[in-house]
């Protein structure tokens, strides 16, 4: 939500933001943790089952449209075209070897997927996130340049494995 509107609103009606974030099971947070596993203790419901199905059918629905997009769970109906990252990304995989990009919470990949068309051809994109999400991920949109992860420990040693330069 936009900054600017997501305060005006507060001031407005107290409370609303929460109801809207509690109802929709968006959670987020700030802090000293020493896990990833402490913070998300935090937001079990952000993992939940409910979330889950309602990100597979988002994006079920969106996949083959021209108008709609999926985003976290949600139908947008403007692609997030960020070119200025577009073009730092490009300007960093300049080569012919392939590079790979780590998108921490990077979801359905839906940056990439957005972006591809604007994107060097020799990116992989690398995401970790929720195991929930990363089970729709793996079920609609793995292939050699998209590989999910929800696992620290997995990600590391696939790292390791294919001696990626971080």
């Amino acid at each position: 939500m936009n900054y600017e509107i997501k305060r005006i609103i507060k001031l407005f009606f107290p409370g609303i933001v929460k109801k809207i974030s509690d109802d929709f099971h968006y959670n987020s947070f700030k802090g000293k943790f020493r896990t990833f596993d402490e913070a998300t203790r935090l937001t079990k419901s952000y993992n939940s089952k409910k979330i889950g199905y309602k990100i597979e059918q988002i994006y079920k629905k969106s996949r083959y449209s021209v108008n709609e997009f999926d985003r976290d769970g949600q139908i947008v109906i403007k692609k997030n075209i960020n070119f200025r990252l577009i073009n730092y990304i490009n300007k960093l995989t300049l080569s012919k070897n392939e590079k790979y990009i780590i998108d921490f919470g990077g979801s359905l990949c839906n940056f990439y997927r957005t972006n591809k068309n604007h994107l060097n051809n020799n990116i992989s994109w690398i995401i970790f996130d929720k195991k929930i999400t990363i089970d729709i991920a793996n079920k609609y949109l793995k292939s050699k340049k998209r590989i999910f992860f929800h696992s620290i420990k997995s990600l590391k040693e696939y790292i390791e494995v294919n001696n990626l330069k971080i």
